[in-house]
């Protein structure tokens, strides 16, 4: 079972296509794109507009990504991760702001749940399902592309100019020999 959402960037929409076997209204491959003031539009895979989700809030939209029950999560103004649940209706925010979440960029889950939360201020922080922070790793950039592998012992983050793909183990936070990529346009690791 595929259980990453995939995230690029198409001429300044941030797309995401459902991966997770959803439940209600969303369908494997279904395409969810951030198209700002608070706006995620859902199309089938045919393109077809299903459905407008709204977070009520107006701000722009970013990286986004589904946890393990098909709730979609969506990061807006760098400043609040906005959820909504699998039938696209909102129902509040993610985590607690502040020093924890402060500057949210990129957003992960693991299979039992977990938030990966990939930060500005140049640091991944692991979170359970109901917010409360887990882990923290300190990091050298912003994690523009964050991923893990199947495992979930590896993550995997990109933020220099020069496309290099970063890895950092989890298990002792140290991080792995780097992988270089001169052509980097969005990051995906599906094993």
């Amino acid at each position: 079972m595929e259980r990453f959402a995939r995230a690029t960037l198409l001429a300044g929409v941030l797309v995401t296509i459902a991966c997770l076997p959803l439940r209600a209204a969303y369908q494997k491959g279904d395409i969810f794109a951030s198209v700002g003031n608070g706006l995620i539009r859902v199309y089938t895979s045919a393109g077809v507009l299903k459905q407008t989700l709204d977070t009520a809030h107006g701000g722009g939209t970013g990286a986004s990504a589904f946890d393990s029950r098909g709730n979609f999560y969506v990061i807006e103004d760098l400043a609040a991760i906005r959820r909504f649940d699998s039938s696209g209706v909102p129902f509040g925010t993610f985590g607690t702001f502040g020093p924890a979440i402060s500057t949210p960029i990129n957003i992960q889950f693991d299979a039992s749940g977990n938030a990966f939360i990939g930060n500005l201020d140049e640091y991944i922080g692991k979170y359970k399902s109901s917010g409360k922070q887990l882990s923290y790793y300190d990091i050298p950039l912003a994690p523009i592309g964050l991923d893990l592998n199947a495992s979930e012992t590896i993550a995997y983050f990109t933020g220099d100019e020069f496309g290099t793909i970063h890895r950092l183990n989890l298990t002792n936070n140290n991080p792995v020999r780097s992988r270089n990529s001169n052509c980097l346009n969005s990051l995906v690791v599906t094993g």
